[in-house]
């Protein structure tokens, strides 16, 4: 007999975590590690031309500590753990600030950007208490690394003065551009969350009015569905509870006039021999005037 192929197997993918914050994130990641990688070979070049202990040692250090960590906080922000992330990349800018600053008041003013970074990445992330230990610790490595001035240059440099110049004007316009550019980057994005927060408002106000409308509609019908079954109890009881026909129809005309408010009403009954009727008359708003008359 022939047999049916196989279907394929079909696999339910997991729901992707990267949401429009995160991508934000992982952007900005993505551009820190490029910087660090660019820096790192300018300074090794340097080195290799000068032989220059600083441009080697930062170069290094670059190479090997800052861009790898940035590598590793990204992975940690694409499997959505973004608060270890942030403490991984702030380690590594911030250590570079302490790096930088061993070169001397210079290399200091040159790095100070890099310690309000790890601050504007954390702003749509995490809590205030969290934000507010992550600027503590930039005013901490801003101090380490003032006090790294003291003794004077660490690293000694083989660099003409004019080339380590421009190298401390490309450091110092590359991350004061990257700090600008962040933080205009995450003012617009918590603009746009605060925009769409707003109209999120406005339409739940929307939608609470619309509700209370219906709300009121519906218990207007309710009360009217109570007042007519409690109209129909009223005369059924009248009913059954007297032989006397006016009695019966001045309480049917009551509970009438209580739903459906009227100036006259009548009610005319015949007799057994079909000669008399029996009406029940409303001759004025308020009053309920009773009366029997005869058939001609």
């Amino acid at each position: 007999m022939p047999t049916e192929p196989p279907h394929p197997a079909t696999t339910t993918e997991p729901p992707s975590r990267i949401g429009p914050d995160l991508t934000l994130l992982l952007s900005w990641l993505r551009w820190y590690g490029r910087v660090a990688l660019g820096f790192a070979f300018v300074l090794l070049l340097l080195f290799a031309i000068r032989r220059s202990p600083a441009s080697f040692i930062i170069g290094a250090f670059l190479l090997v500590v800052v861009f790898p960590g940035i590598r590793f906080g990204s992975r940690m922000a694409g499997e959505g753990r973004r608060v270890p992330a942030i403490i991984v990349v702030s380690a590594s800018i911030w250590s570079l600030v302490l790096i930088s600053a061993a070169r001397g008041p210079v290399g200091l003013v040159a790095g100070l950007p890099l310690l309000v970074i790890p601050v504007i990445l954390a702003l749509p992330h995490v809590s205030s208490r969290e934000l507010f230990k992550i600027a503590m610790s930039a005013t901490a490595v801003c101090a380490a690394a003032t006090a790294l001035t003291v003794p004077g240059r660490l690293w000694p440099t083989n660099l003409s003065p004019t080339t380590s110049a421009a190298f401390v004007v490309l450091f110092a316009t590359t991350t004061t551009g990257l700090t600008l550019l962040s933080l205009w980057q995450v003012g617009s994005h918590l603009r746009a969350t605060v925009a769409e927060t707003q109209a999120m408002n406005v339409a739940l106000a929307e939608s609470e009015r619309s509700l209370e409308r219906k709300v009121e509609e519906r218990t207007a019908e309710l009360e009217e569905a109570v007042a007519e079954v409690s109209a129909v109890q009223e005369i059924v009881a009248a009913a059954s509870s007297t032989l006397d026909p006016q009695e019966v129809l001045h309480t049917v005309l009551s509970a009438v006039r209580r739903i459906v408010p009227f100036d006259q009403a009548g009610v005319m009954l015949l007799d057994q021999d079909g000669r008399r009727l029996l009406s029940a008359d409303c001759t004025a708003p308020g009053s309920l005037d009773t009366h029997l008359c005869y058939a001609a």
